[in-house]
């Protein structure tokens, strides 16, 4: 008897693990970039919010509840009349009791008045958050600042990243499952269509989701625009992020997912629509060639 796909069984369901391998590692990618329960917030500062102070600070800090990235812009001090005064980017100071703290240097230059204090940072869950304070200079006084209540968002812009971020979830579902499927409940079935449509389906949505967010993640946590998704300068900003490492990362094993896929689905025994049944060849039928098989050989030998 000629059972030709229960020999390419096996290599079917080696195949089927190591893709199953790969689409774990993804998940360990995706849950590496995926959004924790809170967010940041802002524990304190020095000067505290409200104080009147008899000279102008060398540098105002910031204290956080957790971890948070920075930009050049994160936290900005303005005086009464909307000018900058601080003089370079957020560094990193010694925290108290847990948290994170920054702080940035301010001009010799700081006259009396009200100055505001604007920050916005990104969360360990990747998402931006945001707010305000002021403090003052030998006395309070009038400030023309107007300061946004919550991080600056683009609808459009979080409406795509949101979009890409529940579509790279249910890529990686289907790739995984179509995986499972195949090692655990039926190796031969890499042969039909249809698993091969849902497992090819699911890393296209994967891979161009992810790369999606990788252009979106600038823009999406400044506030910037869609003018803003290609803009090289902010595309080499995010990969300087644990979240741009990851959607890296998320995108190098989806390349090794779309290899074990290519293998799996090239395996003898997943082609060919004769071998769909599952039935093998009936003794003394005749192979492809036209020749007999070896038992209808014998037969006809014996004759």
């Amino acid at each position: 008897m000629d059972t030709p796909h229960l020999f390419h069984a096996p290599r079917l369901r080696a195949a089927a693990a190591a893709l199953l391998l790969a689409v774990t590692t993804l998940a360990a990618v995706l849950l590496a970039a995926a959004p924790a329960a809170a967010h940041a917030s802002l524990l304190g500062s020095d000067p505290e919010d409200g104080t009147v102070l008899d000279a102008a600070p060398a540098e105002v800090v910031l204290h956080f509840s957790e971890d948070v990235a920075t930009s050049a812009d994160s936290v900005r001090v303005l005086d009464p009349d909307g000018v900058r005064v601080d003089t370079g980017p957020p560094e990193r100071r010694p925290a108290e009791g847990g948290g994170t703290s920054y702080g940035v240097p301010l001009g010799p230059d700081v006259a009396d008045g009200t100055y505001t204090v604007a920050w916005q940072v990104i969360s360990t869950d990747s998402h931006p958050v945001a707010g305000a304070f002021t403090f003052s200079v030998g006395a309070p006084s009038e400030t023309s600042v107007v300061v946004a209540d919550g991080p600056a968002e683009d609808a459009a812009v979080a409406l795509l990243y949101d979009t890409g971020r529940y579509a790279a979830y249910s890529g990686y579902l289907l790739v995984v499952g179509g995986a499972a499927f195949l090692l655990f409940c039926r190796p031969p079935a890499a042969r039909s269509a249809v698993v091969r449509s849902v497992v090819t389906t699911g890393w296209a949505l994967a891979a161009g989701a992810t790369a999606a967010l990788l252009l979106l993640r600038q823009p999406y946590i400044t506030g910037g625009g869609i003018g803003e998704v290609l803009r090289l300068a902010g595309i080499t900003e995010v990969v300087d992020t644990r979240t741009g490492v990851a959607l890296l990362a998320r995108l190098a094993v989806l390349a090794l997912v779309a290899v074990f896929l290519v293998r799996l689905f090239r395996v003898p025994g997943a082609r060919g629509a004769g071998a769909s049944d599952g039935a093998p060849a009936a003794d003394g039928a005749a192979t492809p060639d036209g020749a007999p098989t070896p038992d209808g050989a014998a037969a006809a030998g014996g004759a």
